[in-house]
């Protein structure tokens, strides 16, 4: 987890683990434009406001 600001951001192990999916099913959603991430520098991070709307789309299960 980071904070930037008041922006929370999780990276891709976060975001496996709180939804206990794999690395490459992770990397897929991104791809597949399900969840948005950002890439600062070479890290790959989701907002937390994008995953709570992935939670709340019931896209995961």
């Amino acid at each position: 987890m980071y904070k930037l600001g008041e922006i929370i951001m999780y990276s891709p192990k976060d975001v496996c683990e709180a939804f206990h999916i794999g690395r490459a099913k992770c990397l897929k959603m991104f791809k597949m434009k399900e969840l948005h991430a950002v890439r600062l520098g070479k890290k790959l991070l989701v907002s937390e406001e994008n995953l709570m709307k992935l939670m709340n789309s019931g896209k995961i299960l």
